[in-house]
């Protein structure tokens, strides 16, 4: 069984994560902050900002660090500069985690893709990820047991808002995060084919669909 956590000091809080019990809350649930960060994988996720963060935005629209039990992690980011928005995927080369039980530990890379986004979609994508994070909520004080799995940091930063975070751990099929999730894995799929025109379309009436299924009742 393991533990992950991701920080992003400076920018937002650290995600301690936790699992799933049997009965699970269809919502992104909250961070714990810094001040209850777990200092014994401090270098997990020093190594992992270093890596995914370089050089990107310190204020992205929305962004989300994916980070799999047994497969290398990697970043998806929505930005904008000057009335254009990008959209950036990160993957590294190699998992940090088996980086750095490596003696001495081996340097990371990471490949970097970008695809410039429409702005209906670009909006469309946003209003997304920011409708799941103002819905966050803690989750119930049941015992909750974490198996291996995959882990999915969402945060944004608004103006005036500051930043947003949430994060969710390997959702179940048929529900509402499971959608967000996969939403996700067909923007970095994207990023491999930023011409594709149709699937642009595509993913707009994806993440129109799912704004309306987080905000019905």
């Amino acid at each position: 069984m393991r533990i992950h956590v991701l920080a992003y000091w400076g920018l937002c809080c650290v995600y301690p994560l936790a699992g799933h019990a049997q009965q699970v809350a269809d919502h992104l649930e909250p961070s714990r902050g810094s001040l209850f960060e777990d200092k014994r994988l401090q270098p997990f996720y020093s190594a992992l900002q270093q890596v995914l963060f370089a050089g990107l935005s310190d204020k992205p629209l929305a962004r989300i660090v994916v980070v799999p039990s047994f497969a290398p992690e990697y970043l998806v980011s929505v930005e904008q500069n000057a009335g254009t928005y990008t959209l950036i995927s990160r993957v590294c080369q190699q998992q940090v985690q088996a980086a750095l039980r490596e003696q001495p530990a081996r340097r990371v890379t990471a490949q970097t893709r970008t695809a410039p986004l429409p702005e209906p979609l670009a909006t469309a994508v946003v209003a997304v990820i920011r409708q799941a994070l103002a819905q966050t909520q803690y989750p119930a004080p049941v015992p909750r047991y974490q198996l291996d799995g995959t882990a999915y940091y969402f945060m944004a930063f608004q103006r005036w808002a500051g930043w947003w975070n949430g994060q969710t751990w390997s959702p179940a099929s048929d529900t509402r995060m499971r959608a967000l999730v996969d939403l996700v894995a067909h923007l970095k799929e994207l990023t491999a084919d930023p011409a594709n025109q149709q699937r642009q379309l595509d993913l707009q009436q994806e993440a129109a669909q799912l704004l309306a299924r987080l905000t019905s009742k």
